[in-house]
């Protein structure tokens, strides 16, 4: 399974496990969950899910492991901290962090999906109720250029009214 593959993945198990300057290590982000679906959180949500394909191609390494010990495995790795993942052999450190790569790009790529439908309905539901108001603002318009109109119609009546008690048109009488 890691043949060809130990020094790259050595490196990048090392990384992870090293603690940043909020003293969280790339092992405890890879475990932060979804957050709200607004633009901004989407948008780290994609980035979060670059950064979990960049670790390599999980489903190419866990060729050929049953999908249950697959998810067995990642809720060992979820449950398991930093301290106590680096005492764990390498191979079973390189095997439980793999199977959470795996299942961690499986469920954000489901969490981006599922943000981006909320996005789209946030937006659809936005232009909807835009419509709504340009067609209200449209019918009033409409609704104040007929009055006018019906105004215009009255006073051209009454102004050809006091022609034909004249004796109406020159023309045929």
């Amino acid at each position: 399974m890691w043949a060809g593959r130990g020094r790259f993945v050595r490196a990048r198990t090392w990384w992870l496990c090293c603690q940043g300057p909020t003293r969280r290590s790339g092992f405890d982000r890879l475990k932060d969950p979804a957050r709200a679906a607004s633009l901004g959180k989407f948008k780290a949500r994609l980035a979060h899910l670059a950064e979990l394909d960049a670790l390599g191609p999980t489903e190419v390494w866990l060729e050929g492991i049953a999908p249950g010990k697959i998810g067995h495995f990642a809720g060992e790795a979820r449950v398991t901290g930093v301290e106590d993942f680096v005492r764990i052999n390498e191979a079973k450190q390189l095997t439980l962090l793999a199977s959470l790569i795996h299942v961690l790009r499986t469920a954000a790529r489901d969490e981006v999906t599922e943000m981006f439908c909320k996005r789209m309905a946030v937006i659809h539901r936005k232009g909807r109720d835009r419509l709504e108001e340009l067609r209200e603002e449209h019918r009033a318009e409409s609704e104040r250029l007929l009055e006018v109109f019906g105004d215009v119609l009255a006073a051209a009546r009454e102004a050809s009214a006091p022609a034909e008690e004249e004796g109406g048109c020159p023309e045929f009488r």
